[in-house]
């Protein structure tokens, strides 16, 4: 795996399942993070950051953003690169593990099916459970299959 990938795979998998407010610091600090992503541009559009840092992620989650150098066991140069916290796809046609590893690398941690949907939705949901998903995902009731279904059109797949 290149470095591009292999550093952009890290930021998808450990900044997508946190909350925007990351931890802010200038001094250095004695911590040593499991992870450090180094001089990487940070964006983090709750915070409105966007500028070149150090993040520590310690047990999968950020603890730090930088200025200071930070100390990791792991230490990837980010320079040139961005890090930011998981996008979120709306208009996901492709809700499958391949589909879910091609988002991935665009940084997409949820992939939502929230045009067309899904229906039964509770049966779709079950399947995905069972499935061996790679980001988050979700999708909406499909009224447009519902209202096929009502007017006598295609049964639901599976049975009602």
């Amino acid at each position: 795996m290149t470095r591009i990938i292999k550093i952009l795979s890290m930021c998808t998998i450990w900044l997508g399942f946190l909350p925007g407010v990351w931890a802010q610091t200038n001094t250095p600090t004695t911590t040593t993070y499991d992870i450090v992503l180094a001089n990487g541009r940070v964006i983090d559009p709750e915070t409105r950051l966007d500028a070149v840092r150090n993040v520590g992620v310690k047990d999968g989650k950020i603890a730090a953003v930088s200025t200071a150098a930070l100390k990791g066991q792991v230490v990837d140069d980010a320079t040139g690169l961005i890090v930011a916290p998981g996008f979120i796809d709306w208009h996901a046609h492709g809700q499958n593990t391949l589909a879910d590893r091609v988002q991935a690398f665009d940084g997409v941690t949820t992939a939502l099916e929230l045009e067309a949907g899904m229906l039964p939705i509770g049966r779709w949901y079950d399947l995905q459970a069972r499935s061996k998903r790679v980001v988050n995902y979700g999708a909406s009731s499909s009224w447009g299959i519902a209202r096929m279904v009502d007017l006598g059109g295609p049964p639901l797949a599976g049975g009602a």
